[in-house]
């Protein structure tokens, strides 16, 4: 069996973001807001206001340093007695979890759809005399090769949850239906 270790080192980076997402649901889930509160009390030597410049508010992260930032996290949680077991379950959640498909499958929809919009759509701004803007919208059909493109990722992932879906009922012994 496998240490949470390396299944963290096993993660994509959108895996390990998910997994960090989940984690913090636990952990804030669990440990009472006053024990929190108490244990910052304990961080006064740390230069927060330093920590907490506008500099360092206003600098917008990198997609691979969020990834490398939340790895960081679920390794230090995972290498402590006390938190591996937080780690393990916000790993195992996003494992087995359909709702991150159902999150996942939203959000291509949306991108779906405004994709469509954006690239079978023109609008077309007109100033007439007295200044007044008509607008001429004009759509076109969508191209096979575009609903190819669009579609492929949303059929993959209906294909990945179904999959996931079947194993699942089937370790839990129901019958496929």
């Amino acid at each position: 069996m496998q240490t949470i270790q390396a299944n963290i080192q096993n993660l994509s980076d959108s895996e390990v973001v998910k997994v960090t997402k989940e984690l913090f649901n636990i952990v804030y889930t669990r440990v009472p807001y006053e024990e929190v509160l108490q244990n910052s009390e304990g961080l006064t030597e740390a230069n927060l206001p330093l920590l907490l410049s506008p500099e360092s508010l206003e600098y917008e992260m990198t997609t691979a340093e969020s990834a490398e930032t939340c790895r960081f996290v679920l390794e230090m949680y995972a290498k402590n007695p006390e938190l591996d077991s937080f780690v393990q379950q916000a790993w195992e959640n996003v494992q087995s979890t359909d709702t991150l498909f159902i999150e996942e499958a939203i959000l291509l929809g949306i991108l779906v759809n405004l994709t469509l919009l954006n690239a079978t759509t023109t609008f077309k701004g007109v100033k007439d005399a007295n200044g007044i803007t008509t607008w001429e919208v004009n759509k076109k059909e969508a191209s096979p090769e575009l609903v190819e493109v669009l579609f492929t990722p949303i059929i993959a992932l209906a294909k990945k949850a179904t999959n996931l879906t079947r194993d699942k009922r089937q370790r839990e012994g129901s019958e496929w239906e």
